[in-house]
């Protein structure tokens, strides 16, 4: 049995991570955040719930509170040294994904976090003890590139579309300079992140779950921007939560970087999804409006001004659209031929989308209707 840390063990990906390795046997120090109504246990107890986790796992896991953006990340010296001096590995899967952070904010929550995360390591551990990091980054380092992302470290700044990809950006150039101490790292780097590839469940909906609702005209009653032939990369979070665990599991066989996400041959094409999407609605009876086709450009400006407009009804909606269009205006595509190699020693297949797509929009659907 393996003693593992989990930052992050409440977000989509740290809370899969922590359930393959709890069936797994091993033994769990899950890093948490109170809510104003929900204590640490709350939190894990309906995280378990969701999973369905028995309560035979208890025995497995423990909860420390912590806060990111606070010295030693909240931590008192005797927890801390409790904590970091027993520990086989970790899984930094934490971070804000709010597209709409200062870059401040986004770099407290990433990079500066993850500094205090090694600082923490070095203080009480050791490379020798600490047999594998993975940090769970994003295919956005990217930012606005049209060139596909290489499997490789990112050389160049690039142009971001918000702070979050510039924070995780910064925040790899760091584990990678931590390398060179002796550390034992792999760079996860998910695409959007999206349902169970059996179930289409998840803990909680992400950007691709908006996005779905924009390009159908849910949200813009009917108004959409002309998709032409972009396409988007997904990947079920089960997919990823496996990768991860694995790479933990097997030090021996580290890889620099890992693209966790569906690759060019199997990038979705928008308006495929777009229509396969209103099919669905329609096929449950769900009114939906006729499309109205713009320019993303013009469509954008247009939604620049309402959002400028105070008082006006759907000021909210038009603001949080924007970083949505955002993701819509650039063509982008990731490598991932080098990762699909290295997983295919643990039995790893990319999931097919057409197995998918239709139970992880049939969760969406409901959610929106109220059902679940």
């Amino acid at each position: 049995m393996g003693r593992y840390l989990i930052t992050g063990s409440s977000g989509v990906v740290g809370s899969r991570c922590a359930v393959e390795l709890l069936h797994r046997g091993h033994y769990l120090i899950l890093f948490l955040r109170p809510r104003k109504s929900q204590s640490i246990e709350d939190r894990w107890q309906s995280i378990a719930q969701f999973y369905k986790i028995d309560k035979r796992f208890d025995s497995q896991v423990q909860l420390v509170q912590w806060e990111m953006s606070k010295k030693d990340l909240g931590l008192d010296s005797q927890t801390a040294q409790k904590v970091f001096s027993n520990i086989d590995g970790v899984i930094h899967a934490a971070a804000s994904v709010h597209l709409n952070q200062t870059i401040e904010q986004a770099r407290e929550n990433s990079l500066e976090s993850t500094k205090t995360l090694f600082q923490l390591l070095r203080r009480w551990s050791s490379p020798e003890r600490v047999q594998k990091i993975e940090y769970v980054s994003t295919v956005g380092v990217s930012g606005r590139s049209s060139l596909p992302l290489k499997e490789e470290p990112v050389r160049s700044l690039p142009e971001f579309h918000n702070t979050y990809e510039q924070a995780k950006f910064e925040t790899e150039l760091f584990v990678t300079q931590s390398r060179r101490e002796g550390w034992t790292v792999t760079i996860h780097r998910p695409s959007m992140v999206v349902g169970d590839s059996l179930t289409g469940a998840i803990l909680s909906f992400q950007v691709f779950y908006y996005i779905l609702d924009y390009i159908a005209g849910i949200r813009s009653n009917g108004w959409v921007p002309d998709l032409k032939e972009k396409t988007l990369d997904i990947i079920p979070v089960d997919y990823v939560a496996l990768s991860i665990v694995e790479s933990l599991l097997n030090p021996k066989s580290a890889i620099e970087i890992l693209h966790l996400c569906s690759g060019p041959d199997q990038a979705q094409s928008l308006k495929q999804l777009q229509t396969r999407y209103r099919q669905f609605l329609q096929t449950h009876r769900i009114s939906i409006s006729s499309l109205k086709v713009l320019s993303p450009r013009l469509l954008r400006s247009l939604y620049q001004v309402g959002a400028l407009i105070p008082f006006l009804p759907q000021q909210k909606k038009f603001r949080a659209a924007l970083p949505l269009l955002d993701y819509l205006q650039t063509e982008q595509s990731f490598e991932n031929k080098k990762s699909l190699q290295h997983l295919e020693q643990f039995h790893i297949n990319l999931p097919d989308p057409n197995q998918y797509l239709d139970p992880i929009l049939s969760i969406w659907m409901e959610q929106q209707n109220g059902r679940v």
